[in-house]
């Protein structure tokens, strides 16, 4: 199957296809979703069919000169309880204002003619790396997502662009939202030793530090 071509261009609305991830309906695999994050483009939402069910525009920049929404990666978790109910979720890394975003996943809702994702973020989830607003428009950023689940919590590992650290974050429900606080961070290596005592740096580009991107946690190895 192929999905509808999107273009990255102003026409197009700036949409640049990235790392997708895929949604398995535990009570109906055939509603399984493919969920594709397009950059400043937003977030598309694709059936197995390869057809286009669902546009999300990724958030405007608040204000003139400030970075417009830009969604990166995504990941899923299954059944984080939110508001007193299992709930699947779409964590979305956006790169342009710093922040992981959060959708509700509902593989029913087609069959009601709504729409299958919803966005649940709390109103006033902070950068995940920044200080302020001005350094969020530095782009050092959230990246890359990976979520998991580990005794009855859920959990974002993000990585930040530019920049070789990454911060646990703990998903909460905030009044029917989901909102995340920091548990965590480390700064990986930026330069390796190779064999014959030769030094190799990932991105030696001016200006331009090693970083990670794509993730994913093996949750019956408990392995990132």
């Amino acid at each position: 199957m192929e999905t509808p071509a999107v273009h990255d261009d102003a026409a197009g609305g700036k949409a640049n296809a990235d790392d997708p991830a895929v949604w398995v309906d535990p009570d109906q695999p055939g509603r399984s979703l493919v969920i594709g994050p397009l950059k400043q483009g937003g977030l598309d939402v694709y059936g197995f069919d390869g057809a286009r069910l669902q546009h999300i525009a990724a958030p405007p920049a608040p204000g003139d000169d400030a970075a417009p929404g830009r969604f990166n990666n995504v990941d899923i978790v299954y059944g984080f309880e939110l508001d007193g109910e299992k709930t699947d979720l779409a964590l979305v890394s956006d790169r342009g204002r710093d922040r992981i975003r959060a959708y509700a996943i509902d593989g029913a809702a087609l069959a009601d003619g709504k729409a299958p994702l919803r966005d649940v973020t709390s109103d006033d989830v902070a950068p995940v790396f920044a200080g302020s607003e001005a350094e969020v428009d530095e782009q050092h950023t959230a990246y890359g997502p990976a979520g998991y689940s580990h005794d009855g919590d859920a959990y974002a590992v993000v990585s930040r662009r530019a920049e070789t650290r990454m911060a646990l974050l703990r998903l909460t429900d905030d009044d029917g939202k989901v909102g995340y606080k920091s548990e965590d961070s480390v700064d990986l290596p930026g330069t390796f030793t190779l064999p014959g005592q030769k030094k190799w740096t990932p991105c030696a580009d001016p200006g331009k530090h090693a970083q990670v991107e794509g993730m994913a946690v093996d949750q019956e190895e408990h392995i990132l």
